[in-house]
């Protein structure tokens, strides 16, 4: 006598795999250090924990990325806070934007941001 095809075999198939899947996909990767991106059109540098290292690596293209560094400390004039603190930016004065306190933390509330100085 013929067993009958079970409907969910595919499923089940699926299921029994995708821990694998996802151990070879997400596992893998060694984790990044932790870097800063100097934005020097935008007077602004941004710090980056190893968790969000390679991703802010990426997006930091045709900007200044540090690798294990932090951002300079010299001439920051206040810090633009975002995301409830995940996201900080170091804002500067002089060129090329020339901000004083006040004109950052107008910009930095305008975005959505907390500003601290």
């Amino acid at each position: 006598m013929r067993r009958p095809l079970d409907p969910l075999r595919p499923l089940h198939s699926f299921v029994a795999m995708f821990p694998i899947v996802v151990a070879l996909a997400g596992g893998c990767h060694p984790p990044s250090e932790p870097g800063s991106c100097a934005r020097e059109s935008e007077s602004a540098c941004t710090e980056y924990t190893a968790r969000e290292a390679a991703a802010a690596k990426r997006m930091c293209v045709n900007q200044t990325w540090t690798e294990r560094g932090s951002c300079p400390k010299s001439g920051v004039i206040g810090d633009c806070v975002h995301e409830g603190g995940a996201v900080v930016d170091h804002i500067y004065a002089g060129a090329p934007n020339q901000f004083t306190a006040a004109t950052a933390q107008k910009l930095c509330e305008a975005k959505g941001g907390v500003w601290r100085s």
